[in-house]
């Protein structure tokens, strides 16, 4: 667990909970679990109230790099958008609760995760490296490294028609673009998809395979 019941975790839950929330009702099963040292299903979502700050990866990892795939700022807002909307939901449920009903009480995605601005801020000085697919604009102050590499085809049209066997079409693709001097890479999701690729192409006769 990443809860660790002790007297101190356990004095500064309670007052950070009553500070969050006011003072809990009697049947307020969280609260009078932890206050008697039981662990609680879920109560890892109240992580802040245990301690005094919340440590992150680059708290252990202080001057390693951060590589950030193809669209993972994109990603990060969305997931960041989505906490809020849950919280503002939950938040709401809360206030509409029945009278007898113990609400669920959320903590304020401020305190339990790192917003794209927080992230950006905990990088400081250190190197981050944003992998894309696309040309980009030497601007910015960053260094821009191109591989000198491009999308190659989805096959998209092979693949609809029933007719048209597309490893076939691959091979001869792979074919004409060797021929014109460019190395073709091709990639898996796994070693073992990327190994039955390999094998699919080499019984359709696509030679000097290496890996």
């Amino acid at each position: 667990s990443e809860v660790a019941l002790t007297p101190e975790t356990i004095s500064r839950f309670r007052r950070s909970y009553i500070e969050a929330f006011g003072a809990p009702s009697r049947d307020d099963a969280l609260y009078a679990a932890v206050s008697e040292g039981r662990r609680f299903a879920g109560m890892e979502h109240w992580l802040p109230f245990f301690y005094e700050r919340l440590e992150t990866v680059f708290d252990y990892l202080p001057d390693a790099p951060v590589v950030f795939d193809h669209l993972a700022h994109e990603a990060l807002a969305e997931r960041h958008t989505l906490i809020l909307d849950h919280y503002e939901a939950r938040r709401r449920q809360a206030d509409s609760a029945l009278k007898d009903a113990v609400p669920y009480k959320p903590v304020a995605p401020d305190l339990l995760y790192l917003s794209p601005d927080n992230l950006k801020a905990s990088l400081g000085p250190r190197e981050d490296i944003d992998f894309t697919v696309f040309d980009a604009p030497d601007v910015g102050g960053k260094k821009v490294f191109h591989a000198g590499s491009r999308h190659g085809r989805s096959f998209a049209e092979e693949r609809a028609d029933p007719n048209i066997n597309v490893f076939d079409v691959v091979v001869k693709h792979i074919a004409d673009e060797r021929a014109a001097r460019r190395r073709v890479i091709v990639a898996g999701w796994t070693e073992g998809s990327l190994d039955r690729l390999g094998q699919i192409l080499a019984e359709h006769h696509l030679g000097n395979l290496k890996t």
